[in-house]
């Protein structure tokens, strides 16, 4: 490491690194967002080490936990990159959309390998776990473009039954979540409110706060961010617990592949989200609130930015907000690259402004969260839903689903279909039928395996049985898969259940954040026996060894990636056991 006086920043870098810091406060606690933008500064898309330094001088912070941040993220780098970086996406829905052939494309016309960058330092070759784009399958980036590039079309999000009826199934349509989209101009708050924008509030603002959370309770909302867990009781625990300068958490880290709804929702009606945190800061007598977004959606944080000013000017946030002597704040921190950073305390640590490592629990956060304070977090779809459930007053929600998943769902179905996209649909709709919304299956091929719930979902194989299967908590969990975080993956016959199987395993191998053992170790020797297995020089003893080694993961790891990361594996084992055979067997 140098010194910072033996390559000084020019008085020029200063002034716009000190731009950067005075438009974040001089914040240490945003240093994750700073680190983004001064990389941004460089025309080789990093941050030398003497801005580095400079940063961690202006913000009174210890150089190497700056450093340990610069490391620990995909999206930030400390060392020099093309002008003009090309990620080729990995995600599994845009492996079996041919994104290796894209990137072998790219390899040859660049003459540079992943890593590499071309002789005249324009062009550099990455590949990344996934941006959130697998509606858009094969997508690429190219850093310094503000481009995606993609074989589909860019319109994600279609109603139900417009899909349903290309399809070929006769759905009903459903836009309950979904209502405000294409209503209003998203950049504007008058616009929001001349479709009833802040009515939800309002009404909230005259209730007690117990009595929401037994709403949300009666409607049966269970997270939408994969936990599943019952969202009104969350609420009625987190209002009980003692203590000052509660905080609400929004989790926008979204980086579970096959899982782009909560995009769609930031994108399409930002002012919901923004009404919604400010109704849970009143239920749960908070004073500020935090939206975590990923930085793969940073396209959409002008959007957020603009709603919070905007709402800020009106009164719907600062001090007595609607003259009810209630005070709530919100503020928009950014991720860079860290699936890890879903994870509750992860997250928590990363607005911190440290490096995104999950720690142990008890204290659980909603005792002692952010900043030691007692904290509630909730997923983007989770909390949109509640100023839709205010204002339901003809329990419109109610009438959908079945009686114990009640109401309508997001999902996101990427994979080998032919239309993938974001689809608001009623619990109880059969598998079947949101594979008919998404266009059906590429070339009408049989379905090998659909995998449920993102990356850390599990998997079954394409059968009338599964297929017919209606989507609901209850009768996935009938067939051993999970709503999760509402991801749906559809493989066809060309990808065999062990190439699905790596791909799953080389996103959990480069996401694990090495902190515990059995995720770190577990992972690497996982990764070994997948490819053993694949060669057909796996043992009988082996075989063994991969499945304890699983289940050791899934009961011991530190946080959820860790105990969720060998879903897939453990399920694939039990639903195709002809494939886990000593010595190989036949994987077409």
């Amino acid at each position: 490491m140098i010194s910072p006086t033996e390559h000084p920043l020019s008085p020029e870098m200063k002034a716009k690194i000190d731009l950067v810091l005075e438009s974040h406060d001089f914040d240490p606690t945003q240093i994750v967002g700073i680190l983004l933008e001064v990389q941004d500064l460089e025309p080789l898309h990093y941050v030398p080490e003497p801005s580095a330094y400079y940063v961690a001088q202006k913000l009174d912070m210890r150089v190497t936990n700056v450093f340990d941040i610069l490391c620990f993220y995909d999206q930030l780098s400390d060392k020099p990159r093309a002008r003009y970086p090309i990620q080729v996406c990995s995600s599994i829905a845009c492996r079996v959309n041919d994104s290796e052939a894209l990137a072998d494309t790219l390899k040859r016309l660049l003459g540079i390998d992943y890593g590499e960058t071309t002789y005249d330092g324009r062009f550099t070759l990455e590949r990344i776990t996934c941006f959130g784009a697998c509606d858009r399958a094969p997508a690429v980036r190219i850093t310094g473009m503000s481009t995606t590039i993609s074989t589909r079309r860019k319109k994600s999000w279609r109603s139900s039954a417009a899909c349903a009826e290309r399809g070929g199934t006769n759905m009903e349509q459903v836009r309950f979540l979904t209502q405000n989209f294409g209503r209003y101009d998203t950049s504007s708050i008058g616009s929001y409110m001349n479709v009833g924008g802040f009515s939800a509030l309002r009404k909230a603002v005259t209730m007690d706060g117990e009595d929401i959370a037994s709403l949300i309770a009666e409607n049966k909302v269970k997270g939408r961010g994969g936990a599943e867990y019952d969202m009104g009781r969350k609420w009625s625990q987190a209002r009980k617990v003692h203590g000052e300068n509660k905080v609400i958490i929004c989790n926008a880290d979204e980086g579970e592949t096959t899982t782009f709804k909560d995009r769609e929702l930031i994108k399409n009606d930002p002012f919901n989200l923004i009404e919604a945190m400010i109704i849970a800061g009143y239920v749960m007598g908070a004073t500020d609130g935090y939206i975590y977004m990923r930085a793969e959606y940073a396209c959409y944080r002008p959007l957020l930015l603009n709603a919070i000013r905007q709402a800020k000017s009106y009164g719907f946030l600062g001090t007595n907000i609607l003259g009810k002597g209630f005070d709530f704040n919100l503020h928009l921190y950014s991720g860079a690259g860290a699936y890890v950073c879903g994870e509750g305390t992860a997250l928590i640590r990363s607005i911190e402004g440290k490096a995104g490592r999950p720690r142990m629990k008890p204290p659980f956060i909603k005792v002692s969260g952010l900043f030691a304070r007692p904290t509630c977090l909730n997923n983007v779809e989770s909390l949109s839903l509640v100023p839709h459930l205010l204002l339901d007053d003809k329990k419109v929600y109610q009438s959908y689903g079945t009686e114990n998943s009640v109401g309508t769902k997001m999902i996101s179905v990427a994979g080998n279909v032919n239309k993938p996209g974001v689809f608001e649909i009623p619990f109880g709709t059969k598998i079947r039928d949101i594979i008919a919304m998404a266009g059906g299956v590429q070339g009408g091929r049989k379905i090998r395996l659909i995998q449920t719930g993102g990356a850390s979902g599990k998997v079954q194989a394409g059968t009338d049985e599964v297929l017919d299967t209606p989507y609901t908590y209850e009768d996935l969990k009938s067939i051993n898969l999970t709503v999760g975080s509402g991801g749906v993956l559809v493989i066809d016959e060309r990808t065999s259940v062990i190439d699905f199987l790596r791909m799953n395993q080389e996103f959990f191998s480069e996401e694990c954040c090495g902190q515990c053992t059995p995720c770190r170790e577990g992972n690497v020797h996982i990764a070994l026996f997948l490819e053993k297995l694949k060669n057909g020089t796996i043992t009988e003893e082996e075989l063994g060894l991969m499945g304890s080694i699983a289940e050791v993961m899934s009961r011991s790891s530190l946080c959820g990636l860790g105990e969720t990361a060998q879903n897939s594996l453990l399920a694939a084992s039990r639903v195709f056991p002809e494939v886990f055979v000593a010595g190989g067997a036949d994987h077409a």
